[in-house]
Formats: structure tokens, sequence, C-alpha cells
């Protein structure tokens, strides 16, 4: 892909943004980690792990858990798109994907998922969907798990 406004062939290119739908918004601000967002990827699974301020003052998490990941990567906010960025404190779903499209043999079902954290950058993933859990009381994620909302 040119950067936008690059000549190429005569033509001036123009970016055109990708059509993201919101699928999950943080209930709570990613300035506000104390830890920051931790990637753990398991064989075909990932979970991104997000540190939050309960009301009792101490550290919760919730987790994001990436079914049947295809791939990962990871922007750093420096280098992010204006699409990265608005995915700002929001999981979205990037539909017709390019990244989808560029990548062969995918299998049927594969998403491309996408959220930017604020001074850290985006993380984009490639699976078939995601679940929340939430940990509250300060416990360390994987000590017990509470809740979740599938999709």
């Amino acid at each position: 892909m040119y950067p936008e406004g690059e000549s190429f062939g005569g033509s001036t290119l123009v970016r055109v943004s990708e059509e993201a739908v919101d699928v999950w918004p943080m209930p709570f601000k990613s300035q506000e980690f104390d830890r920051g967002p931790e990637l753990i990827q398991h064989h075909g699974d990932a979970a991104l792990r997000l540190d939050y301020e309960t009301e009792s003052g101490l550290y919760g998490w919730m987790i994001v858990q990436f079914t049947e990941v295809q791939a990962s990567r990871f922007t750093g906010w420096r280098y992010c798109s204006p699409d990265q960025i608005r995915a700002y404190d929001r999981l979205q779903e990037i539909k017709a994907s390019e990244w989808i499209r560029a990548t062969p043999g995918l299998p049927d079902g594969i998403k491309h998922f996408r959220i930017f954290f604020d001074e850290l950058g985006c993380y984009e993933l490639l699976a078939t969907g995601f679940r929340l859990a939430e940990l509250k009381g300060g416990g360390e994620p994987g000590s017990r798990s509470a809740g979740g909302n599938g999709c």
C-alpha cells in the first residue's frame, strides 16, 4: 500500500477508511492501567489482559480471550494510522479487512479485531471470535474467573 497522497502511475492515491464495528467498548480508560495490557498467546488462543482500578481502589483484571488466532500484530502509537487510532479504548471488528484478503489460506470464519490503547499502540488479531472474563479484588489473571460475555 502506498502512502496517502503519493502519486502512482499518474494518479494520486487517496486512503479510504476501513469499515469498523465496535464490538466491545472498554468500561474503563486505558490511561488508568497500572501494569498495562499484556498479550499472552497459548497454542491457538490469545488472551489480552487489562488491569483497571475498581471502586475499592484495588486493581481487577478484564481478560479478552480470542479464539483460534491465526495472526497477531502490534503497532506502536507513533506509527498508528487514523483507522487504528479510531479503535481507542474499544475493540473493533474490521469488516472487509485488507489484512484478511492479503493472508492466503485462512480458515472460514476468521475476523479481524483491533484495539488501541492510550500512549501504547494498537493490537490486531485475526481470530474466529472473543469472549470476556473479569477478575475483581486484585486477583491475578488465571486465579479465578467470573462472568463472561461471548461473541
